[in-house]
């Protein structure tokens, strides 16, 4: 089982809780990502995502200088050392493409559903070519 560990980003963009709404979707368009941490004291403790922010701004009328807080909503936290199977149950069950990382009880970072998805395509990958290998006699080193 392969750990999440490598795919983790470190460096998440992020804007302090108190940042508004029109800020977080600036941020978002200029960097052309689709959510921004939330700092709260200087530590991570959730994200905005687009969608978040649609529904701020369309389903619940939230003026757009709220804060960021008012749009974030829980995202669940997983270990680093996670596989990817244990993350994708995650994000299932939660209902959510992202998720805090956390190392020996620190926010390290963030993981999300394109990250696994990667991780998923590599052990595919790996798997088929061990396989090729194995039928066609070739030595097990080939393409690593």
């Amino acid at each position: 089982m392969t750990s999440i560990r490598p795919e983790v980003l470190h460096d998440v963009v992020a804007l302090d809780g108190s940042a508004s709404l029109r800020a977080a979707a600036l941020l978002m368009d200029e960097k052309k990502i689709g959510s921004v941490g939330v700092l709260e004291g200087g530590v991570l403790v959730g994200i905005v995502t687009e969608g978040d922010l649609v529904t701020a701004a369309l389903v619940r009328s939230v003026p757009p200088e709220s804060p960021i807080r008012s749009a974030m909503r829980p995202v669940p936290m997983v270990d680093a050392g996670i596989s990817v199977e244990g993350c994708q149950a995650v994000m299932r069950d939660h209902r959510t493409r992202h998720l805090l990382v956390e190392e020996g009880g620190t926010v390290v970072g963030i993981i999300t559903i394109r990250h696994i998805l990667r991780l998923m395509l590599e052990e595919q990958r790996w798997a088929a070519r061990q396989l090729e290998d194995y039928i066609t006699g070739a030595p097990a080193a080939r393409g690593a």
